[in-house]
């Protein structure tokens, strides 16, 4: 019970540094669009992935 409060979270806090990475990037003045398009896609990649996890579980 206590290892699943922990895993749980540890998964709370790792979806809350994906927010953060995708706020921060939103925040930068990235011009090539193309750029910032493909690092949002592999945030969102991992954001479903754990989400994906989650539901397994």
């Amino acid at each position: 019970m206590q290892q699943e409060a922990k895993s749980n979270n540890d998964y709370s806090k790792l979806f809350n540094s994906y927010k953060n990475q995708i706020k921060n990037l939103n925040n930068l003045n990235i011009e090539n669009k193309f750029l910032k398009q493909r690092i949002l896609k592999i945030i969102n990649n991992e954001i479903n992935d754990l989400k994906n996890k989650l539901v397994i579980r």
